[in-house]
């Protein structure tokens, strides 16, 4: 995505437009190193490339197969027709005009950048693992509560450490359940929130080991 946007805007603005994302169109070039996509001399032409020069050859052909299917993404009106476009465009590419565009025309990518390229990638997909398991959390929480978003994001609140990050008031950001709580703390705030409840109950010792999942061990008998 991002070498499309620098090296092809129109391409990329394109796409945009047809919600196509960059995943979608290429997933199975590296997938296969584009055995599936390219026609056998093509195909031969650009593994002589991966494996004469390396790993870091695999981003400028794909920018190379980029440039082949502009033209045929830029004309499309619809999915579909950008998608077939695109196959068809690749399926009838010359071997060595794909090199000379991988090589001449895409630009070099070095190492180095496709080592900065990887650890962005996988500090992305950590961060939406992350977002995902406190997710997971906040269901379990609310299931066992039976407390809407809000009042735990206030139950949240006043539990909170005071040097802690403070917790959104709308409570769409899970990522404070991943934050530390004592069990007296998660007492007081649940006595002030919920005044009915018996706070020295078995059940909210069970909550809070849903609620602090990561602290239940150490401080489940509170």
């Amino acid at each position: 995505r991002v070498l499309c946007a620098h090296r092809l805007p129109s391409l990329a603005s394109r796409l945009h437009e047809l919600d196509i994302s960059i995943q979608l169109l290429s997933a199975r070039w590296f997938l296969c190193l584009w055995a599936s996509v390219l026609p056998q001399p093509a195909l031969l032409r650009a593994w002589d490339c991966l494996f004469t020069l390396g790993p870091c050859t695999a981003m400028p052909l794909a920018l190379a197969c980029l440039h082949v299917v502009e033209i045929s993404v830029l004309a499309a009106t619809d999915v579909g027709q950008a998608l077939t476009g695109a196959k068809e465009a690749l399926l009838s590419v010359e071997g060595g005009a794909l090199v000379r565009t991988a090589l001449l025309r895409a630009g070099e990518v070095s190492a180095v950048e496709l080592a900065a390229w990887r650890l962005a990638g996988r500090q992305c997909v950590t961060a939406e693992l992350g977002t995902l398991d406190a997710l997971r959390t906040l269901n379990d929480l609310q299931r066992a509560s039976q407390l809407p978003l809000s009042q735990l994001a206030h139950l949240a609140r006043l539990a909170r450490p005071p040097a802690a990050a403070a917790v959104p008031a709308h409570g769409a950001d899970p990522g404070w359940l991943g934050l530390s709580y004592d069990v007296p703390a998660f007492r007081r705030a649940t006595r002030h929130i919920l005044p009915g409840w018996e706070v020295g109950s078995a059940f909210v010792r069970r909550l809070f080991a849903v609620f602090c999942a990561d602290d239940c061990g150490r401080d489940a008998t509170g």
